[in-house]
């Protein structure tokens, strides 16, 4: 509840907390920025995954603290949805190219979770800088297909169905996939738009991985 209540404050005031936000006097937003902090290492899974959430919602974009956080426990987080968020976060707080942001969503992709995958490529499309060869590489590697890892809709609505994260968490593209089918067809699928947005020098290679795939 005090985390939803931090959220709707920010939001009104259209700010956000950080070292250079203009709402700050006498270091009462850092404050509120550290306790939102801590809460992505409590003990319930549900305040950490809430914590990733909020912190994509009020940290300033730049603030290495909180990308740090993000990158380095987040994303390691023994909670699927608290690995997801975080991937969510880092879109809103990192910058185009920020190295430990895109080298920690690049391990993104070979999580358990294939919906932790799938928003970890989301947040690569949006993050990598152009051309970067590593996360081609890595992106390049994803398109083939790993029939061992499935995951339907129905499997994981099952799992998640209690949980009200699951509305925001899982958004329309995977809302798409039918019941019964498997996530792999649909991570590919963003793998080759991530490709798209990211590759440039290394576009020929792109395009024959990407022919390989329709033969």
């Amino acid at each position: 509840k005090a985390l939803d209540d931090l959220t709707y404050l920010t939001s009104n005031k259209d700010g956000r907390l950080g070292p250079k936000s203009p709402a700050a006097h006498g270091g009462k937003d850092e404050g509120l920025l550290g306790a939102v902090s801590k809460a992505l290492f409590d003990p319930d899974r549900h305040v950490r995954r809430r914590a990733a959430t909020v912190l994509g919602t009020v940290a300033e974009r730049g603030d290495g603290r909180v990308i740090n956080m993000l990158a380095q426990s987040g994303l390691v987080d023994d909670d699927a949805f608290v690995r997801g968020a975080s991937a969510r976060a880092l879109v809103a707080v990192a910058e185009k190219g920020e190295k430990v942001a895109v080298e920690a969503l690049i391990r993104t992709l070979e999580d358990e979770s294939q919906l932790v995958q799938y928003h970890g490529i989301t947040a690569l499309e949006a993050l990598s800088a152009h051309a970067d060869a590593a996360v081609c590489e890595a992106l390049l590697a994803r398109l083939v297909p790993r029939k061992a890892q499935l995951a339907t809709r129905s499997s994981v609505r099952h799992e998640w169905e209690a949980e009200e994260e699951a509305a925001s968490f899982v958004d329309a593209d995977v809302l798409l996939v039918q019941e019964g089918r498997e996530f792999e067809g649909l991570i590919r699928y963003r793998v080759v738009r991530a490709l798209a947005t990211v590759a440039e020098k290394e576009r020929e290679e792109v395009n024959e991985a990407l022919l390989s795939v329709v033969e």
